[in-house]
């Protein structure tokens, strides 16, 4: 190796260091969006992602593009979940003791910590996640109290054991079915319990066919009202599923 190898070797390992140093010093998502522009442009290339925020990411390199040292992105990426998860955890709804002000944080600090590798922590920031739907939904009393709901994607993308999901779809399920709203829209709390089904024991999304077939019937498609009858009456789901993703 000759000199000017080994100094540009000893140059790039401290723009390592000093990148890692300032990573360390973010403390809100809006430091970090605007650190990440500061990595993409001090090691170079581009990044699919604007910004970060709770848009799906497929790889690490969607937010920090393909040059910045896999070390630094580790850290980034460990330290942004780090810094999501707390202020989730801490900043709750005034008089809500439990309830984040800002869920999503949760889910942006799934991805984040899967992104560092370490996946326990990305299904422990999915808990949190559904666990605070849950919190919203077990005070929610009256029919015309209506909690916003996940996309079921996010389920999925959760990787949280079969019985966790089980659990969390049973709540989402029976609150849409039996909360409908000050502003009901039938077909799509149908369409949203028929999708939930996926993820139910059978018998249980059996006996809850019924409810889901008024639905549709209130929402004027006889169609899939007659579909979801022949499934509570057969314990088969294909025909409500196949409704419910089109």
């Amino acid at each position: 190796m000759t000199l000017e190898d080994m100094v540009k070797k000893e140059s790039k390992k401290e723009r390592i260091m000093s990148a890692k140093r300032g990573i360390d010093d973010l403390e809100t998502l809006e430091q970090f969006n605007a650190y990440r522009e500061t990595l993409i442009q001090g090691f170079g290339g581009e990044a699919k992602m604007s910004f970060i925020d709770t848009t799906p990411v497929k790889s690490d390199t969607d937010i920090l593009g393909r040059k910045v040292p896999k070390e630094v992105k580790k850290h980034f990426y460990y330290r942004l979940a780090q810094s999501a998860s707390m202020h989730a955890a801490n900043n709750v709804l005034s008089g809500e003791e439990h309830i984040p002000a800002n869920p999503n944080l949760f889910i942006i600090a799934a991805r984040a910590y899967k992104l560092s590798g370490n996946k326990e922590k990305a299904k422990d920031a999915w808990r949190s996640y559904f666990n605070s739907v849950g919190e919203k939904i077990s005070r929610a009393i009256s029919p015309s109290q209506r909690v916003d709901l996940p996309d079921l994607s996010l389920l999925e993308e959760s990787k949280l054991s079969r019985k966790e999901k089980q659990n969390y779809a049973r709540a989402m399920m029976e609150h849409v079915i039996y909360h409908p709203g000050e502003k009901p829209e039938p077909w799509t709390d149908a369409r949203y319990a028929a999708r939930l089904t996926k993820f139910v024991p059978k018998a249980y999304a059996t006996t809850m066919s019924s409810q889901i077939a008024q639905l549709f019937e209130q929402a004027g498609d006889r169609d899939s009202y007659q579909r979801a009858k022949q499934f509570y009456k057969k314990a088969h789901n294909t025909g409500l599923l196949s409704k419910a993703k089109k």
